[in-house]
């Protein structure tokens, strides 16, 4: 199944089955990354049309909330093209820079309507690194390479079955 990054369509998979986000913008990413635990990646960006499948399965799964962090992780990973915990605080920094770092990007002719998320995050770190003083960008990249708080990196099994149905997935 092929793997999106960039403008490339992003897939993930879930219970078993591949999913197609849908295409939008670096500001569409952005929304969602600020979403609350990310949500509005997933399932924010579902197709319409697997809307109702979706919804079946939250309705009938008791962990679809952990697979939609994880979900979520893996598509920011795809579409930014890098580790999707970098990629996550960089849109952080973005965020807390925003009428400045966009304002100065729109300049150059780089809008988040109009890029892919990858692009997008290309420019604005090409540009932090251009107009933060040396010791603050090297900050910045400290903070761009942690994980965020609160982020169990290996799952916890409580059994061989839990394991392997995780595996499955």
């Amino acid at each position: 199944m092929p793997r999106g990054h960039g403008g490339d369509d992003v897939w993930v998979k879930c219970h078993g089955r591949y999913w197609k986000l849908r295409s939008v913008p670096a500001s569409t990413w952005i929304q969602a990354v600020l979403s609350t635990d990310m949500a509005g990646i997933w399932p924010g960006l579902v197709r319409d049309r697997d809307a109702e499948q979706l919804y079946g399965l939250w309705l009938t799964e008791d962990d679809m909330q952990n697979r939609a962090a994880l979900v979520s992780r893996r598509a920011l990973g795809r579409a930014a093209g890098r580790e999707w915990h970098w990629a996550h605080n960089l849109i952080k920094e973005i965020d807390g820079s925003w009428t400045w770092l966009n304002g100065l990007l729109v300049r150059e002719g780089v809008r988040a309507d109009q890029t892919g998320l990858s692009d997008y995050l290309d420019a604005a770190f090409t540009l932090f690194s251009e107009k933060l003083k040396p010791d603050d960008f090297k900050a910045m990249e400290t903070r761009l390479r942690k994980l965020p708080s609160g982020i169990i990196t290996k799952p916890r099994m409580s059994s061989r079955d839990d394991l392997m149905k995780f595996a499955k997935d």
